[in-house]
Order: C-alpha cells, then structure tokens, then sequence
C-alpha cells in the first residue's frame, strides 16, 4: 500500500498513489476508517462536507478519473480542481486555477494600495511600499515555490 498523510488533529491530508484509481479509491477509504477510530479515541470529530478527491495523472484517458471514494457512506466526488493550504490545485498540475486565484486578489490589492495612496494625500511612497512589501508581495508570491 502506497500512502502518505499529513496533517493535525482534524485537519488531515491523503495521498495514495497507484496504478488504479478504483484501486486507490479503496485504499483511502480503509485510510478513513482508521482516521476515524483515531479520532474517536481523541476526540476528535471531521467534517465530511469539507473532504475533496482529485486525481492526479499525466494519462488522463487511461484511468478513471471519475472513481470515487465511499467515506462514511458518502461517496466523493472526484473534483477538476481543489484547495490545498490555500494553493489551486488541478488535476492537469498546469497552475492555471492558481494564477487566476493569485491575479484576482492581487489586482483586489493594488486597487486598495492605490486608493489609500496618492501623488497628493493619503499614505506617502515609504508607507506605500511597506504595504506592498508586506501585503502585496506575499500575495502574488504565496505558492510560488511549489
């Protein structure tokens, strides 16, 4: 079985990898099972309408990218798309989903940097690139090392 989980407490990621996405579907939800003992004798308690399955391939056509796990009775819904530790993934890893994430609320931020400053009132050019410095620029930059 090929698996790795991270997480804390109730915050919990799965990753399972193989050659079958039926296959890999089953493992997560054997996985489940023993979150979910865990988290009974911690108690813990997770939230089924926040879970999210993405397939990962390069092969799209060949494996089922619509296989879904039974979690608690509740299938999942494989997704094109997911948000994991505020980064776009999809399932094409071509960060298209992200940098339209990224775009929209940077130009939110520079909208608002240039309204609380002008040439003539408002935060002068030291304020204003401390701003950007410390808000602007995480934003836009948050994700890129992946």
């Amino acid at each position: 079985m090929r698996v790795s989980a991270v997480g804390f407490v109730d915050d919990v990621n799965i990753l399972t990898y193989g050659s079958l996405t039926e296959r890999n579907c089953k493992v997560l939800s054997e996985i489940y099972r023993n979150c979910v003992k865990w988290a009974e004798t911690h108690g813990a308690k997770f939230a089924p309408e926040k879970y999210e399955v993405l397939h990962l391939t390069r092969a799209r056509k060949k494996f089922n990218l619509e296989a879904t796990p039974t979690l608690e009775g509740i299938q999942i819904n494989a997704k094109t798309c997911i948000r994991l530790l505020g980064v776009q993934i999809d399932r094409k890893l071509k960060w298209g989903p992200h940098m339209r994430s990224v775009s929209e609320k940077a130009s939110s931020l520079l909208l608002a940097t240039g309204r609380i400053s002008s040439s003539t009132w408002g935060a002068g050019l030291i304020k204003s690139r401390l701003l950007y410095q410390t808000i602007v620029k995480p934003t836009i930059l948050y994700g890129a090392g992946v």
